[in-house]
């Protein structure tokens, strides 16, 4: 399953763009789960604030329920942190 039919599969709609940095579990070619990691700076009083947005996390069906999209968010998690993002 491509990343494109997983999206779709979960949220009936495929069309939105992949993050800053994207995060897959796979099994050879197929997408077991998938995450977007969206990096992007935010207006706070007069500062600019870099933050990370977490998007489109999905999981295939058949791999629900073994950690896979749990995963995927901490290594989201480490991924913002080593960009310097808390």
């Amino acid at each position: 399953m491509t990343r494109e039919e997983l999206l779709e599969e979960c949220f009936g709609r495929a069309d939105w763009p992949p993050g800053d940095v994207v995060l897959q579990v796979r099994a050879g070619e197929d997408v077991l789960a998938h995450l977007d990691l969206y990096v992007r700076s935010i207006g706070v009083g007069s500062r600019e604030v870099p933050v990370a947005a977490i998007g489109q996390v999905a999981t295939d069906p058949a791999y629900r329920g073994l950690g896979l999209a749990s995963g995927l968010v901490r290594a989201a998690h480490r991924a913002a942190l080593a960009r310097g993002l808390e």
